[in-house]
């Protein structure tokens, strides 16, 4: 089990070192906080000092997993069934990255969508699966975990163009 930690270290690492390289080779300086920031990820600038914070979920497969308030939902019960809807976003101009780290950097794989644009999507699938299931999820009724797929986000992928709308 100890490895399997380790890896997720690794392809967490790997995932950061890349978003802070890219962001390099598109003329903003970004630095890595490794996990020691709750909030955000990555912190990035431009030449106009316009400020980007940058969450960073990375993995070896197009599949990323997480908790319905990671991406600013909230779960509300009613005995077993469960109601989604959208909370505040502690930053609406949080940047999130999803990561694919390839077998070889030819195949790695970037998007880019704003927290607004997440939620939105999130809120969405979120609903449509508790219709799918009566408002019950059928393994623990508690559980408010929510996954991500390339499939979802295909027209984020390499959107670079998020960094320079956001800049005044």
């Amino acid at each position: 089990m100890k490895d399997r930690g380790r890896l997720s270290q690794l392809i967490k690492g790997a995932g950061e070192a890349l978003i802070v390289t890219e962001l390099h080779r598109h003329d903003l300086i970004a630095v890595s906080f490794s996990g020691n920031n709750p909030l955000y990820d990555v912190l990035a600038t431009d030449r106009n000092r316009n400020i980007f914070f940058i969450q960073v979920r990375a993995s070896r497969y197009p599949s990323w997993h997480g908790h319905a308030g990671d991406f600013g939902l909230e779960i509300e019960f009613e005995e077993r069934k469960q109601k989604v809807k959208k909370g505040l976003l502690w930053n609406p101009d949080l940047i999130w990255a999803f990561v694919v780290i390839g077998e070889d950097h030819h195949q790695d794989r970037l998007f880019f969508l704003g927290a607004e644009t997440l939620q939105n999507l999130q809120y969405k699938r979120y609903r449509e699966f508790l219709k799918k299931c009566g408002s019950i999820r059928p393994r623990n009724y508690k559980s408010d975990h929510i996954d991500m797929k390339d499939k979802y986000i295909m027209q984020y992928e390499n959107n670079w163009q998020i960094f320079s709308k956001r800049r005044k």
